[in-house]
């Protein structure tokens, strides 16, 4: 759906939109949860995804001023409502931005997971999905800090790491804390080690675009000869 971040609420407050997601997902787990916002000319668009408890789930805030805001693949279990604002800093003293005239895009969508595609969270080791030798796991790096971590599964042995897809996407290659570079290494694995995959430009200012953040990667691995 179309909508304005319209008149401010106050001096401190700006206007605010909160969606209720009338799909419900399933209590049992299994469903995901995927949100896209456009962007504002004139405003830092911020995305909020919150359950019914009012509990904060996940939130967004990596683009700048005109740039859009998405969520990919999220897990959920409960009603859902979904915020978007503009976004502003605890110690800001400029009066929240109005835009009565541009509207922003809002879609969400609600899907069962798929075995081979990435599940959030899964940046710590407790949350870490499960990858064994073969075409790997899909995912996104859709946030400056974003990391996706994928516990191996399979056989100890020599193996060989491709990431392929999102080709403008930075990629930062890592077993537990050792560094393989970017987009292919070889690597010794055992059953229970930690693969992680994460930007490399984390550190890119704020009012510079972050590449492929709505592009899908692929992490693949084979055995090596």
């Amino acid at each position: 759906m179309s909508a304005h971040i319209g008149r401010r609420i106050s001096k401190t407050e700006s206007d605010r939109d909160v969606y209720r997601l009338l799909e419900v997902p399933a209590p049992g787990g299994g469903d995901q949860v995927s949100i896209r916002v456009s962007g504002l000319p004139n405003m830092d668009i911020a995305l909020a995804l919150y359950d019914g408890r009012e509990q904060l789930l996940a939130s967004r805030d990596d683009g700048g001023v005109g740039q859009p805001e998405q969520l990919f693949a999220h897990r959920v279990r409960s009603p859902v409502y979904v915020v978007v604002s503009e976004a502003r800093g605890a110690t800001s003293i400029a009066l929240p931005t109005e835009n009565v005239s541009d509207e922003y895009r809002l879609t969400v969508t609600l899907e069962r997971a798929e075995p081979q595609v990435e599940s959030e969270p899964n940046d710590t080791a407790s949350d870490a999905a499960t990858v064994s030798a073969g075409p790997g796991v899909a995912g996104w790096l859709e946030r400056r800090d974003d990391v996706d971590l994928y516990r191996f599964s399979g056989t100890s042995g020599r193996y060989h790491l491709t990431v392929t897809g999102a080709d403008k996407l930075p990629v930062r290659l890592r077993r537990g804390s050792d560094e393989l570079g970017s987009r292919e290494a070889s690597v010794t694995l055992a059953p229970g080690d930690v693969i992680s995959v994460a930007r490399a430009d984390r550190l890119r200012p704020r009012e510079q675009d972050l590449p492929a953040t709505d592009q899908r990667y692929r992490l693949a691995i084979t055995p090596s000869n």
